[in-house]
């Protein structure tokens, strides 16, 4: 998930400041979700069914 957060990230980078501004939620939220796994804040049976998915935080 990192790998893709990161790709994201690069993606956005390089928009223009508007659709920049336009993804700001999107972006923390996509972090938000991040941080919640790494300090395991989620239920054993959400983070499973996230880690399913080959694209989880495109959801």
């Amino acid at each position: 998930m990192f790998a893709e957060q990161e790709s994201y990230r690069e993606w956005l980078l390089g928009q223009p400041p508007e659709e920049i501004l336009n993804c700001t939620y999107e972006h923390t939220v996509r972090e938000d979700i991040l941080m919640s796994l790494e300090y395991r804040d989620l239920p054993d049976a959400q983070a499973r069914a996230m880690l399913k998915s080959p694209v989880p935080l495109n959801g």
